[in-house]
């Protein structure tokens, strides 16, 4: 046991030396990943006002610290580089400008595929919101008052399933479950757990889908990067669906 514990500090204090110390550009990213952190942590916390709370005509979601971060550390001062090199400069020779990236080089890197699967699995969650189609599976489930139903059940852990199998598990969230929650405990919980069953996939978030898209990673290489992570979320989830399926929801 001491042997392996030594040779486990050993590699790792390899791998750490042949990384190098740390440059500018990951010093960055782990600054912007805690800025990243604090914004979320401040948005809406329960023991203080959040900065989500200062506007009450207006309703800000996760992403907003995100697209915020973005505007302020990556659109503008790409728009002043840009503006102060290229646009406000009198050029030396008038004519023509050549294009700063190719539609050519655009399309040849861009995932189309991913892209318009995205843009389908969104519009399915949307229009099956807006037909109203979840409000009728919801009541056409019976009612689970009297206790635990076995049909709705396993109607709820299939159509979660099939719903997560065709659209992001972030979007059903949004959409779906505020909807399918009425539905029962029976069958509403199962639905949710099955929104957390394919966290790992590409399809599970529009993040994902794009990286999955781009790195041309395939859904098992998310499990077996996470293989014990996922084993244990499968069976804290179980567990928890047991434990609380009758005062959760």
């Amino acid at each position: 046991m001491d042997g392996a514990k030594a040779g486990f500090k050993q590699a790792a204090s390899e791998r750490k030396q042949a990384l190098g110390p740390w440059g500018i550009y990951p010093i960055l990213a782990l600054s912007l990943i805690l800025l990243m952190f604090v914004l979320v942590a401040t948005r809406k916390p329960r023991i203080f006002t959040g900065w989500d709370s200062i506007n009450h005509k207006a309703e800000s979601g996760l992403s907003v610290a995100g697209i915020g971060m973005s505007i302020l550390f990556f659109a503008i001062p790409a728009n002043y580089i840009f503006c102060r090199y290229y646009v406000c400069r009198q050029p030396e020779k008038e004519g023509p400008a050549n294009s700063l990236l190719s539609w050519k080089a655009v399309n040849n890197n861009t995932p189309w595929a991913e892209i318009f699967m995205l843009g389908a699995a969104f519009s399915f969650s949307y229009s099956a919101s807006a037909c109203e189609l979840n409000t009728y599976l919801a009541d056409s489930m019976s009612s689970d008052t009297k206790g635990f139903n076995m049909n709705n059940f396993i109607c709820g852990a299939l159509l979660g399933t099939l719903w997560t199998t065709l659209s992001p598990a972030t979007t059903v969230a949004k959409l779906a479950l505020p909807t399918m929650v009425t539905a029962g405990n029976s069958f509403s919980l199962p639905f949710a757990t099955a929104l957390h069953n394919q966290f790992l996939l590409p399809v599970s978030s529009p993040a994902n889908t794009i990286i999955a898209g781009w790195g041309n990673v395939r859904p098992f290489q998310f499990l077996l990067g996470g293989s014990v992570l996922a084993l244990f979320m499968f069976c804290t989830i179980a567990g928890f669906t047991i434990l609380f399926r009758t005062t959760v929801l």
